[in-house]
């Protein structure tokens, strides 16, 4: 006589799996793979992996299960980490003449199935406009009217396909890369210094960081003003969000002043909280600053320096902490070292990437592309694009 767990109990226990727990139990029988395959459980593990996959269905997704699509994201990745420069089709995409170099890619990073091998950039030229063009296809796919003042700034949010600029008169405009005209515009008092978009548990937001050290947040995709908080005594030059988007990291380029780390929800949700909750990184002369991927609370900060050019290692750990009626952050410190770094040019790249062409602005990369804007003054300025060949 056969015995079965309740369907109920057998999910709480599978909930406890990683992904290749739950592969093995759906082998026991017929009641045990159904169980397993629950989407309950799949989009569970989508969601530690990917924080938008809480707002987007799977039709949008291109798959018809959670499973489908958390198996097709992890052999993508594999792919990825297997490939080799024959595994890569490599092609000049030639763009207008003075293009300014500031592009981001406004494809989803591999989000869908369907068309997951089309990479998406967007791009500002010297004309104030900005156009998106596909990598695989070496093809402008949209542009805007020229503006009438030059583009500082752009970021984008790919998972909306949506990208923000920032003009020499402090208007911040949203696209949608589709139409003509701007979705919205919000004018600052004073010029940004750092511009990031991002897609968080509560929306999709705009951070713009300005010269006087203030940080302002808006909504999308009417780029309402939803918080303001000065941060420093001088512009805010860099803004970068943890992995969830839980803490956003803010810092200036002068030397001795700290970084600071906000929980972002602080500045979402003001009416929660008393006041912003944040904590200054003891850390000072840091160059660099890196999020772990799956550890949301740790970040790392580096620093460079003397004719050793030695570097410098700090980690922390970001930790709420209850005081009588308030919620303050600290940042314990957790690792220090130190190492000599030697220069080796630039990792891994197909070879022609590592060829002498001249100057270039930036290297970018998504799950299916490597792009390099050159600007090879006087000649036409292009792009050195790879796209990973993806076989079924």
């Amino acid at each position: 006589m056969e015995f079965y767990l309740p369907c109920e109990l057998l999910l709480e226990i599978f909930s406890y799996l990683d992904a290749f727990s739950l592969l093995q139990v759906a082998q026991v029988n017929k009641y045990w793979n159904a169980i397993a395959s629950s989407d309950i459980l799949w989009k569970k593990l989508c969601l530690k992996r990917l924080l938008f996959c809480d707002s987007v269905t799977l039709h949008l997704l291109g798959t018809e299960t959670w499973k489908q699509f958390f198996l097709y994201q992890t052999w993508q990745e594999h792919t990825k980490s297997r490939a080799k420069p024959e595994d890569f089709t490599y092609k000049e995409i030639h763009v207008e003449p003075g293009i300014r170099g500031y592009a981001c890619y406004v494809s989803g990073h591999g989000l869908r199935r369907i068309r997951q091998d089309r990479s998406v950039v967007c791009m500002v030229s010297s004309k104030a406009k900005i156009s998106t063009w596909d990598i695989h296809e070496g093809v402008m796919t949209w542009e805007s009217p020229e503006q009438p003042t030059y583009i500082k700034m752009l970021t984008t949010l790919p998972e909306m396909h949506i990208a923000v600029t920032e003009d020499i008169d402090q208007t911040i405009k949203l696209w949608d890369c589709h139409n003509r005209d701007a979705l919205a515009t919000n004018k600052l008092l004073f010029p940004c210094e750092s511009l990031k978009a991002v897609f968080t548990k509560d929306g999709p937001i705009v951070l713009a960081g300005d010269i006087t050290g203030d940080l302002y947040i808006f909504r999308v995709p009417d780029l309402h003003l939803i918080s303001k908080v000065h941060v420093f005594q001088y512009g805010i030059n860099k803004i970068y969000c943890s992995p969830q988007k839980k803490w956003v990291f803010l810092s200036k380029k002068h030397s001795l002043i700290l970084p600071k780390v906000y929980l972002l929800s602080s500045l979402l949700r003001t009416s929660e909280f008393s006041a912003p909750v944040s904590t200054s990184l003891s850390f000072s002369l840091w160059k660099r600053a890196f999020w772990t991927p799956r550890r949301e609370d740790r970040i790392t900060l580096m620093s460079r320096c003397g004719p050793q050019n030695v570097t410098k290692f700090a980690t922390f750990d970001m930790k709420l902490e209850e005081m009588g009626n308030q919620i303050i952050v600290k940042g314990s410190f957790a690792v220090f070292s130190t190492c000599r770094v030697e220069e080796d040019g630039v990792p891994f790249l197909p070879p022609r990437c590592k060829g002498d062409y001249g100057p270039y602005y930036q290297t970018l990369c998504d799950d299916v592309s490597i792009i390099r804007m050159m600007t090879n003054v006087p000649n036409p300025s292009f792009l050195m694009a790879y796209t990973l060949n993806i076989r079924s």
